[in-house]
């Protein structure tokens, strides 16, 4: 194997002994300050290279260069007792809790040999790792850059810090995990917190004890850990206590570990630069979900999730997408992705690499219109078709808005008309639309929103600018596309429709609910209009 190699040339070198040592179950902070002493005393040769397992009670831990706010809930990690703190190593944020199996080695470079670049000390000991898995009977396998995968599911994340001429290398075995929890307490890009979405992030990560249908004793994996790692430098390990040493120096780091300033550097300074945006692409096979973490300052993708109803063959493919663009300058994502398409393989229903291409093209179109003054949360309000939000908005002359956000006794409920009595958005929408110019259009059943696009394509309109539900565009998308015509739609708030499983009656024009237009997403969308002719967009009346 790769690594036998290494550990040849490193027992050749050192004819040392390689420590193993086990903290046991702590906070974040202890185990953070336990990370700085390991490496403090390496250094200065006062230990051994050492292979620690720890445990945490439930924590948030962001990777030493991440901002707390950008990359954890804090209200619910505060809410349900977990410890938010700071790794001393780089990478993503990390959920841990009683579940997981924390691994460590602090090592001096030298015992890898010379001219080792971190990247391949990196993959020997992600190998190292998933050979005593596979020995175990989890048929683990390192997935670059750092994840530890069985079928495509991640199992382990790795992570590794270096200081002077001391590694600290970590990872974190996932024996079982609460992925609810683990979606609630970080930021992972989902749309809503659903069931469906739990269970489409739990097909990404799977646990060891899942894996094999039955608890994997803690014991065991450190064992086959203690032994690959031992093979992987070469060298015979021998366990022993922390020494009193360590705990007291862990002890004063704990002072800084567990202080502010050392978990969230950055808080107060400024807001955080990282926003999520969300896109969805019908394809002929199904619908494509896809919600990317952007860094604006870096202009970089930080992380993408992908779901959908479509069928895809190995069923991993989603998942290979996602890695692959994780961490890619915004600039790059679409070329890396064709990149990655013209070697990668896969079958689907009527699915292509053309339909992921054009799903991750919009978000990054999404990602660029951000450019227009509109926060993530207002564009994630907007989804268009056929163009750019702005090239949209300069050509539309009409905004068709829905019945059900006119009060239930209005006279104008299910015509097309209103008489801007103040009592409702709609009246609000018409204003807003007068003033840009644009005509409003009340639409009152789905059979009469078919003959308006009908009646607009034949007066050779170009686009239009809608108000609905979004569940109502992805339903019905095919008639908004059909039009031939570019639109820019804008959600609405309150329950809908879809939400109280009365679609039926919506179609008919017979919702007995009153919802509520989006009133500052659609001015930014209907200013936009103005704005790309250069003229001024009238202030509301």
């Amino acid at each position: 194997m790769l690594f036998d190699g290494a550990g040849r040339r490193m027992r050749e070198m050192t004819g040392r002994r390689i420590r193993v040592i086990d903290t046991g179950l702590q906070g974040a902070a202890e185990n953070i300050a336990w990370d700085r002493a390991l490496m403090t005393l390496r250094e200065q040769n006062l230990i051994p290279d050492t292979i620690r397992f720890l445990r945490f009670t439930p924590s948030a831990i962001v990777g030493y260069h991440q901002r707390v706010a950008d990359e954890i809930r804090v209200d619910y990690c505060r809410a349900n007792a977990i410890e938010i703190n700071r790794r001393v190593t780089g990478g993503g944020a990390i959920y841990f809790d009683e579940g997981q199996l924390g691994w460590e080695l602090v090592f001096k470079k030298s015992s890898f040999g010379e001219g080792r670049s971190m990247e391949g000390v990196s993959a020997d000991i992600c190998e190292a790792a998933a050979s005593a898995l596979r020995k175990l009977g989890v048929n683990a396998r390192f997935r670059p850059r750092n994840d530890l995968e069985v079928e495509g599911r991640k199992i382990s994340g790795t992570g590794g810090a270096f200081e002077k001429d001391v590694i600290l290398f970590q990872g974190t075995l996932l024996l079982d995990f609460d992925m609810e929890r683990l979606l609630k307490a970080l930021r992972i890009p989902v749309e809503k917190l659903t069931g469906k979405e739990i269970m489409s992030a739990r097909e990404r990560v799977a646990s060891v004890n899942e894996i094999l249908g039955r608890p994997l004793l803690a014991g065991k994996v450190k064992e086959a850990m203690t032994e690959s790692f031992s093979r992987l430098f070469g060298l015979p390990s021998f366990a022993e206590p922390p020494s009193r040493q360590e705990t007291q120096l862990a002890a004063e780091y704990l002072k800084v570990t567990g202080s502010n300033e050392w978990i969230d550097p950055g808080a107060g300074r400024d807001r955080s630069s990282v926003d999520t945006l969300h896109v969805f692409h019908k394809s002929k096979g199904g619908i494509l979900r896809v919600s990317g973490r952007f860094d604006k300052e870096k202009r970089r993708l930080k992380q993408v999730f992908i779901t959908g109803d479509v069928f895809v063959s190995p069923r991993r493919t989603l998942y290979d997408i996602e890695a692959v663009l994780k961490e890619t300058r915004v600039d790059h994502v679409v070329s890396t992705l064709e990149r990655f398409f013209g070697s990668y393989r896969f079958e689907g229903v009527v699915v292509t690499p053309s339909d992921f291409i054009r799903a991750v093209s919009k978000l990054i179109d999404k990602f660029h219109d951000m450019k227009l003054a509109m926060s993530a949360q207002q564009l994630n309000a907007v989804q268009t078709l056929n163009g750019g939000l702005q090239d949209i908005c300069k050509s539309a002359d009409v905004l068709l808005v829905p019945y059900c956000a006119k009060p239930l006794d209005c006279e104008w409920r299910n015509k097309d008309h209103c008489s801007q009595c103040g009592k409702c958005t709609v009246g609000e929408a018409y204003k807003i639309a007068d003033d840009m110019g644009m005509r409003t259009i009340s639409i009152h059943n789905y059979e009469n929103l078919i003959d308006v696009l009908e009646n607009e394509r034949k007066k050779g309109a170009k686009a239009f600018i809608g108000a609905c539900c979004s569940a109502f565009f992805v339903k019905r998308h095919k008639a908004f596309a059909d039009s031939g015509m570019s639109c820019a739609i804008v959600d609405i708030n309150d329950t809908t429709c879809y939400e109280l499983n009365e679609e039926d009656l919506a179609y008919k024009g017979k919702f007995e609910k009153q919802t509520n237009l989006k009133l500052d997403v659609l001015q930014k969308v209907l200013s936009l209009k103005k704005t790309a002719a250069g003229l001024p967009a009238k202030k509301n009346r």
